[in-house]
C-alpha cells in the first residue's frame, strides 16, 4: 500500500489517501480533517479517467488515474474521517503502478516552451 502525504498540494479538507489495488479493483482511502462531516459535507464524482471529491461543493481533492475505470461501479464507505472508494478497472490483471496518470500536461507553457516530460 502506498501512503501519500497532501499537506504540501494546499488542500485543507484532505488530510493524506492511500491506494492500493488488486486484478480487479483499485482501492483509495482518503483521510479527511475531523472537523468535516463526510456524510453531508463531501461528494465525489467519478468518470472513467478522475476523481473529484468536493468538500461543500469547491474541489477538495482531483485525480486523474493511470488507467481507465468503470465508473459505474465506485462505491464508498465512510467512517468516521475516512471514506474507502472503491472502482473497478476497465482493463482486469492491470499492474497500475501509480494511482495517478504521470502523463499529464501540466499547462500550455510546456507546448510553447517545447518542454517534454520524461518518465
Amino acid at each position: 500500500m502506498v501512503i501519500l502525504n497532501l499537506k504540501d498540494l494546499d488542500v485543507d479538507h484532505v488530510v493524506f489517501y492511500n491506494w492500493d489495488q488488486d486484478q480487479h479493483k483499485v482501492y483509495i482511502q482518503l483521510y479527511v480533517n475531523s472537523n468535516v462531516n463526510v456524510k453531508t459535507d463531501v461528494n465525489i464524482d467519478v468518470t472513467d479517467l478522475e476523481i473529484t471529491v468536493k468538500y461543500k461543493d469547491e474541489i477538495a481533492w482531483c485525480c486523474q488515474f493511470y488507467a481507465k475505470v468503470v465508473e459505474e461501479t465506485c462505491t464508498v464507505q465512510v467512517k468516521d474521517n475516512k471514506m474507502v472508494i472503491s472502482i473497478d478497472k476497465k482493463k482486469a490483471s492491470e499492474d497500475w503502478h501509480h494511482l495517478q496518470n504521470t502523463h499529464v500536461k501540466q499547462d500550455s507553457d510546456e507546448e510553447s516552451s517545447g518542454i517534454r516530460g520524461s518518465s
